[in-house]
């Protein structure tokens, strides 16, 4: 798709650069040539796309429901007293939480990064194929992404783990209460519960706005080596006296680049 595109924007110089000779319908054939290119392209992107999602959502749902037939068969197998140790309500948001992360994980974060590692082998093959030397100006702000995201990453798991715990805590808490509620009320003891369920809440809510700076920590050097390796990548084309239109085949698909390999990562 770039390469159609870089094609694209050479006609474009060549139809009204200074001393074309080229004739308006002869720009215009180019074009609508190389227009029609991209519509197939994303025609067959679309539906091999639709299809591919469609498959692997299919297994995430079939392997999320094994999973929580599983784990349900295995809490089963306990011991009377070891069922005793854990609340009802712990016991359902865990397997919840873990089913749906897993579904999610399988249905939409393995397709993501399939398309990642295809598009990124795609990309570096028809790059270095054209330019070697402008391919690593290209990718010169990579080694700089992971070392951040591989330094700070860590921490923020380690933030929504926590953050997940707490929030297990107040299922629990909640279903205790519910099954409970005969009792809650006539003891009246529903506003302490309820400051006690609100402090949970927001110690959660606290913890993950911690998350906000270490996010900004990541995001911050990812889009400014996106947006300094787009001049550097044009500043050096320049000088190896490079079209537009190859110019342009690389910085596209080197921008989109960044976020993909964060997603591998």
């Amino acid at each position: 798709m770039f390469l159609i595109f870089g094609r694209i924007v050479n006609s474009f110089v060549s139809c009204f650069g200074k001393g074309s000779t080229i004739s308006p319908a002869q720009c215009q054939d180019q074009i609508n040539h190389n227009v029609l290119y991209l519509i197939y392209i994303f025609i067959g992107k679309w539906v091999f796309g639709y299809i591919s999602m469609l498959c692997i959502r299919i297994s995430g749902i079939r392997i999320s429901s094994a999973l929580r037939l599983t784990y349900l068969r295995a809490l089963f197998a306990q011991r009377i007293a070891s069922i005793d140790k854990v609340s009802p309500g712990k016991v359902s948001s865990r397997i919840t939480t873990s089913a749906n992360t897993i579904q999610l994980g399988i249905s939409q974060q393995f397709s993501l990064f399939v398309q990642a590692i295809a598009f990124t082998v795609g990309a570096y093959i028809i790059a270095f194929v054209k330019s070697a030397l402008l391919t690593l100006v290209a990718s010169a702000s990579l080694p700089v992404i992971i070392l951040v995201y591989s330094l700070v990453l860590p921490f923020f798991i380690k933030i929504h783990k926590k953050t997940e715990d707490l929030l297990e805590e107040s299922s629990s808490l909640s279903f205790e209460i519910f099954s409970s509620i005969r009792i809650v009320i006539a003891f009246g003891a529903e506003g302490r519960l309820h400051v006690r369920y609100k402090k949970i809440l927001d110690d959660a809510a606290q913890n993950e706005r911690k998350a906000s700076i270490l996010m900004g920590m990541m995001m911050c050097p990812m889009f400014f080596s996106i947006y300094a390796t787009f001049g550097l990548t044009f500043w050096f084309g320049i000088r190896q006296n490079l079209s537009a239109g190859s110019i342009i085949m690389y910085v596209i698909p080197f921008t989109r680049l960044k976020p993909s390999v964060v997603e591998e990562c």
